[in-house]
């Protein structure tokens, strides 16, 4: 079956990416990605390139732990990439961060530098603790995150109470 570019029409020619000659995956929304190994049809006409990606949700988790470990401040496309990667609309992760929406636009769009120090640290967190952790996930942390924010005790957190004796102590 020959495959043809969306773009000219012309018959794509196969290659395999190599570490010399790899492949730009542009569609990651990150600037600096570049894979080897994997399939690619390039166009000879105007050499639009398209890369056959299995494993898909393997690699943009990969790319996701990395950045969630990488040292030094997350960039813009670094933080969007995270965001998405967790399932989260922008105006709702800054609600979370306790930001303003179009402060947080403008870093992902890196018209500012970074989040700085803590919230660059808090985004980290709750990324790897939304789309990281099997034991949790996405649906619980937006719970624990609400019961927070609304002045509310956690359902999973145990119930100690405040004696006159200035002392802690748990619930029966």
């Amino acid at each position: 079956m020959k495959v043809r570019c969306e773009d000219c029409n012309q018959v794509m020619i196969v290659r395999r990416a190599t570490i010399v000659h790899p492949y730009h995956f542009q569609e990651s929304g990150l600037p600096d990605i570049y894979l080897s190994g994997v399939k690619v049809y390039q166009c000879p006409g105007c050499y639009e390139e398209s890369g056959v990606l299995p494993q898909i949700e393997y690699l943009m988790t990969g790319i996701a732990k990395t950045l969630l470990s990488k040292p030094g401040m997350l960039a813009g496309p670094e933080v969007r990439y995270l965001r998405k990667h967790a399932n989260w609309q922008a105006k709702e992760l800054a609600g979370f961060l306790g930001m303003d929406p179009a402060y947080f636009s403008r870093v992902e769009n890196s018209k500012v530098p970074n989040l700085g120090d803590a919230a660059d640290l808090l985004i980290r967190l709750l990324v790897r603790e939304a789309s990281m952790k099997e034991e949790h996930g996405r649906e619980e942390l937006d719970l624990f995150i609400s019961a927070i924010r609304n002045g509310q005790e956690w359902a999973d957190a145990p119930q100690f109470r405040f004696t006159s004796k200035q002392k802690w102590h748990v619930a029966a």
